[in-house]
């Protein structure tokens, strides 16, 4: 189980999508497995197409070891007393859009052991997290497993070049700009604000859905910063901002959930220098691991130590796999007309993310 399944971050959802709903968590079954999800009311677990564009990137299972799925149960709400005595109560799912299905090392990743998003989806129970197999496609969610890295120095020998190159970027911005600040946690309103504004511009600008003119997504995220679960990180030179990273620390676990930088200081890559410090710090407190998340950012592959596997499990429903074929008919019509016309490509992504295409 992971942050996704938390009591706290479904409280952020009813404040951002569904103030006038109650969103608890409860546990469900799935392809003989425990799933601690959101819940609209205490029925219908909540989904990727349930929410527009959803900042929730995967699920993970309950553990299976009694005595920790007992606790999980209790405090789940799972609106059945007996399922703390007997899964069999617990109600059935029949799909889920994103979950994890195991975990390899990079290096496995690389040589090809799993296949790749570009895949069609699968349909069928995913392989255990010990033996995936190659006849199911995965979305990656680049991570570093602490416990395999035995110093911090020895992590960045083995990455010589990026910690160079980090260095070297950040020594010519002190030299040009002025000393640099780096804050962990940096409290200040403002400063979620700042990384949320340039993370529109950046979607507007690179042709993607602008996820944050969604008002529901500004208040999701405002409703966990004054809750005081979001770790927002920043690096400035005084008082100007050069990079913010919205993230999570949950269960020793730290969730790389949203970077944003000032791209008026691209040349110097501050989101890269913010995202050092971050690792070396993530390390440095004895966190279990980093997590990216899902997506294949190039970014993120130099840090990466393992990957998740990602991927829907069960039977999708009619209405997804409607979706999905309004997206294949309509791709190919559309693509060449959008590619020449950005404003309109990103118009129109933008409203899909409020449609939930």
């Amino acid at each position: 189980m992971n942050f996704y399944s938390d009591e706290s971050l479904c409280r952020a959802l009813q404040v951002g999508y569904f103030p006038d709903q109650t969103v608890q968590p409860r546990v469900f079954q799935l392809a003989g497995q425990r799933w601690r999800l959101p819940t609209i009311d205490g029925s219908a677990p909540l989904s990727d197409f349930s929410i527009p564009s959803s900042f929730i990137d995967f699920y993970e299972p309950l553990s299976p070891a009694a005595s920790d799925l007992a606790d999980e149960l209790e405090g789940a709400g799972s609106g059945e007393p007996e399922a703390t005595a007997n899964l069999s109560y617990l109600p059935n799912l029949s799909y889920l859009p994103n979950v994890c299905h195991g975990l390899m090392t990079l290096e496995e990743w690389r040589s090809q052991t799993a296949p790749h998003q570009s895949d069609p989806p699968p349909t069928d129970p995913p392989p255990t997290a010990q033996n995936p197999t190659d006849s199911l496609p995965y979305e990656p969610s680049p991570t570093i497993i602490w416990n395999t890295v035995p110093t911090w120095n020895a992590y960045g020998a083995s990455r010589k070049k990026q910690f160079s190159d980090t260095r070297r970027r950040h020594r010519k911005l002190e030299r040009e700009l002025g000393p640099t600040t780096f804050l962990f946690d940096d409290p200040r309103p403002e400063t979620l604000a700042t990384a949320m504004d340039w993370k529109s511009k950046q979607y507007r600008a690179s042709g993607e859905p602008d996820a944050f003119a969604n008002p529901g997504h500004v208040a999701f995220f405002e409703e966990l910063a004054r809750q005081k679960l979001l770790l927002v990180s920043s690096f400035g030179v005084g008082d100007r901002l050069l990079a913010v990273h919205i993230g999570v620390v949950s269960k020793n676990r730290f969730f790389s959930w949203v970077p944003a930088f000032d791209t008026d200081y691209q040349p110097y890559a501050p989101g890269k220098q913010l995202l050092l410090f971050l690792l070396e710090e993530s390390f440095k407190r004895g966190h279990q691991e980093f997590d990216f998340l899902i997506g294949n950012e190039p970014y993120k592959w130099p840090w990466a130590t393992h990957v998740r596997l990602i991927a829907e499990i069960g039977t999708p429903p009619q209405s997804v796999r409607a979706k999905r074929r309004i997206k294949a008919t309509l791709k190919p019509l559309l693509l060449d007309w959008l590619n020449g016309a950005p404003e309109v490509k990103t118009l129109a992504k933008t409203l899909a993310l409020h449609l939930g295409m």
